[in-house]
């Protein structure tokens, strides 16, 4: 299972410290588990776009999309959850 969770920068410094044992147990909690069958996740803040620019050419293109490096990999069935 994968699963997204947001905490507090300190919370991550305990924790590769090993001392953030409720911490880390109230991030999961609160965490939001992906869905079997997801896609690929990417942060679009790397796609460098300008959405208010009028030119065409600074619009994201399918390929940007697509070749875009992945954050956390597409689900894949039977893989090591």
């Amino acid at each position: 299972m994968k699963i997204v969770i947001d905490i507090p920068e300190v919370f991550y410094e305990y924790c590769k410290a090993e001392e953030g044992a409720i911490e880390v147990h109230l991030a999961i909690k609160n965490g939001i588990p992906l869905p079997k069958g997801h896609g690929d996740l990417i942060d679009r803040n790397e796609l460098a776009v300008d959405y208010t620019s009028s030119d065409w050419n600074d619009y994201v293109s399918v390929e940007q999309i697509k070749n875009a490096k992945a954050i956390v990999e597409a689900y894949k069935e039977g893989a090591e959850e």
